[in-house]
């Protein structure tokens, strides 16, 4: 596996970037460290819904749309990334109602 703390990005001006699963488009890799949002994601062992917030908030202000203005698809990024938390929350207490019946019998 490679060090992905130390990987170059090849074209710095280029929207996409080498990575470990192929293209990563450069508005998911940060500016100093060079780290990728999916490796963070990975790292920590998020969940589908967390890495997705965790994407969101990343790529917020970077990502541009043809279709919107900047500040329309940052607010865009920000609704999508609280879509995703609502979503965790809401299976994280249908677990917890599943642990709840277990408990109870």
């Amino acid at each position: 596996m490679s060090n992905w703390k130390n990987e170059v990005i090849k074209d710095k001006d280029s929207k996409w970037s080498g990575g470990d699963l192929g293209l990563t488009p450069s508005y998911y890799i940060g500016s100093i460290f060079k780290y990728q949002a999916s490796h963070i994601i990975e790292d920590f062992g998020l969940s589908y819904n967390i890495g997705s917030v965790c994407s969101y908030i990343l790529r917020a202000g970077r990502k541009t749309s043809k279709a919107m203005s900047n500040i329309d698809k940052q607010i865009d990024d920000y609704t999508k990334a609280i879509a995703h938390i609502d979503m965790e929350i809401k299976r994280l207490e249908r677990v917890k109602g599943y642990e709840a019946k277990d408990v109870i019998r």
